[in-house]
């Protein structure tokens, strides 16, 4: 498990998050605002002891000021800074799936303690269907975003992933190996895990316990 967020955020039990312009002018404006409800929707049902508020205060560069989580598109490359770091990555516009980056600190001896995370969804995720590539649905595009949410709140890596015989919206490499299902159109569009008929597919966007206790134990 990474580090938990510091001790005053996680005192707070809320996150607040901050869409970019360029979110806000893309495809992904509406999902961002879905992904935090059904984020908290999951929170209260799993009784997670964090939530998610959207913040209209950028993170500062350079200190601990603003959000504490930015969401923003990346096409080629996943650039921002915080806390005085810069981050540049390879991100490809087309993937299927996000990316987040966490930025931690310490104290004297202390351990690390997150203060800021980013996350990055691609700019045109797209899926190859009967009638030739195409953007995916939105299912898929809020699946993809409440995944890094999870990542973000619980402070939770890949290698924690939930496994194919306990599916959840936490499902990926390299723990599992999630599909994307296409459907005759977007709206058809899905994540499998698993062959069929034992197969499962969201959305519904479910959480399990196993990944709800993760959670938990990084919140009082």
């Amino acid at each position: 498990m990474a580090s938990a967020w510091e001790d005053p955020i996680r005192n707070s039990n809320q996150l607040t998050v901050f869409p970019t312009a360029a979110l806000i002018r893309s495809f992904w404006s509406p999902i961002f605002t879905q992904s935090i409800a059904e984020f908290n929707r999951l929170s209260t049902a799993q009784r997670l002891g964090v939530t998610l508020v959207k913040s209209a205060t950028a993170p500062d560069p350079d200190t601990d000021a603003g959000a504490n989580i930015q969401v923003d598109v990346a096409g080629g490359r996943a650039r921002a800074r915080g806390l005085g770091v810069d981050i540049d990555e390879s991100f490809s516009p087309t993937s299927v799936h996000g990316l987040t980056k966490v930025l931690s600190r310490s104290f004297g001896n202390g351990p690390d303690r997150v203060v800021k995370c980013f996350v990055f969804v691609p700019s045109k995720p797209t899926g190859n269907a009967p009638g030739g590539a195409r953007v995916i649905g939105d299912g898929v595009k809020l699946f993809i975003l409440v995944h890094e949410f999870v990542h973000a709140a619980g402070q939770l890596n890949n290698a924690e992933h939930s496994p194919e015989s306990n599916p959840d919206v936490f499902i990926g490499t390299p723990i599992a190996s999630p599909q994307l299902d296409v459907g005759s159109t977007p709206a058809g569009d899905r994540v499998r895990v698993g062959a069929p008929p034992n197969f499962t597919r969201f959305p519904p966007i479910t959480m399990s316990a196993r990944v709800a206790g993760l959670i938990r134990a990084n919140w009082p």
